[in-house]
């Protein structure tokens, strides 16, 4: 038996039809298979450099293996190994592919994030016997030696290629935007959510499982997975103040779902017991922004949700118009003055 049988249920989330022999996720396969299968130094759109997207491995050509399989792209034999671990349930293979190809996007873009603060861990551990957890090793820099000294096993054998992204590292382009970013993390009053290693449809089958006879739908799990932890004593509360949750927008957020919601469908629906609305989404978050949704990105269904061009094609005064989305707060104004002010100074 290879593993658990699954299928893919939301657009960005799995569901476990049956256990198996081994408990990785999914995303977790992928993303040791992603560095295991790392293509290298990669000619793409005229350009030679370092992998460091899911495109570049689409334009890596395949080996065969030593059992004869060839899957022509370094992308699909990634994909293709993933079921050397799980089976799928009948008829959703090609949706699950689909997730898989989503999943990889992101996964290789946190690879070569954790490339240089693994390489910083690892360097003061090994040359000066120090212990350096991740937190601090993201604002430690390295010399060009230095980082060379220590590449990830998955670039082991590709000097030129780490090289080429050591050199990336220490360029005065790389050295503005950290700490553009790390200003825009210390601006954050909290941490994002307290999911952990679980997907949204996870914790809330974790918070059922944990409150029996307590109903839980996607909206309430997306509320409650910004205030507690799924097996803790977390409960949604509409009357919650901003500072029940890890972040202030996620208060707005909500409020603006809840209005748009009701305008859409009357002033006796409930998010708490009904099915997420797309439109209503679209409509109170401006569309999808950076490619996620106003709130519960993981479990809308994408098919169903209407793209901001139709809903601009349908808006009448009789509809809700399509809404800026919230802000998060007087702080997240502050940490975009703050981002303007860095990129005036640098």
């Amino acid at each position: 038996m290879k593993g658990k049988l699954m299928r893919k249920v939301e657009m960005r989330g799995w569901f476990f039809v049956q256990p198996g022999v081994h408990k990785r996720k999914p995303n977790g396969i992928l993303g040791l298979l992603c560095r295991l299968h790392f293509p290298g130094l990669v000619m793409h759109a005229g350009v030679l450099e370092p992998a460091y997207t899911w495109d570049h491995y689409m334009a890596s050509p395949d080996a065969t293996d030593r059992e004869g399989r060839n899957f022509n792209t370094k992308a699909r034999r990634v994909v293709g190994e993933l079921w050397d671990f799980y089976r799928c349930e009948e008829g959703y293979e090609a949706r699950a592919n689909e997730l898989a190809h989503q999943a990889c996007y992101k996964l290789v873009k946190d690879m070569h994030y954790e490339a240089r603060i693994q390489a910083v861990v690892v360097y003061c551990a090994e040359y000066e016997k120090r212990s350096v957890k991740k937190p601090a090793a993201r604002d430690i820099f390295l010399t060009r030696d230095q980082y060379l000294r220590v590449p990830p096993n998955w670039c082991a054998n590709k000097a030129e290629c780490w090289s080429m992204m050591v050199d990336k590292w220490i360029s005065e382009d790389w050295a503005r935007q950290h700490a553009l970013c790390r200003e825009r993390r210390l601006m954050m009053p909290g941490p994002a959510h307290h999911q952990g290693s679980l997907s949204l449809g996870e914790y809330k089958n974790t918070w059922s499982e944990s409150h029996p006879g307590q109903s839980c739908n996607d909206f309430t799990a997306y509320a409650m997975s910004h205030m507690g932890r799924a097996k803790s004593d977390v409960a949604y509360n509409p009357a919650a103040p901003p500072e029940a949750y890890t972040n202030p927008s996620i208060h707005a957020r909500i409020n603006a779902y809840t209005e748009v919601g009701r305008a859409l469908h009357g002033e006796t629906w409930d998010p708490t017991t009904a099915p997420l609305s797309g439109e209503a989404i679209m409509r109170a978050g401006q569309g999808k922004k950076h490619g996620r949704y106003l709130i519960a990105n993981s479990l809308v269904d994408t098919a169903s949700t209407p793209g901001l061009s139709q809903l601009r094609a349908s808006t009448t005064d009789s509809t809700p118009p399509i809404r800026l989305r919230p802000e998060t707060s007087v702080a997240s104004v502050h940490q975009r003055q703050v981002s303007l002010d860095l990129v005036a100074v640098l």
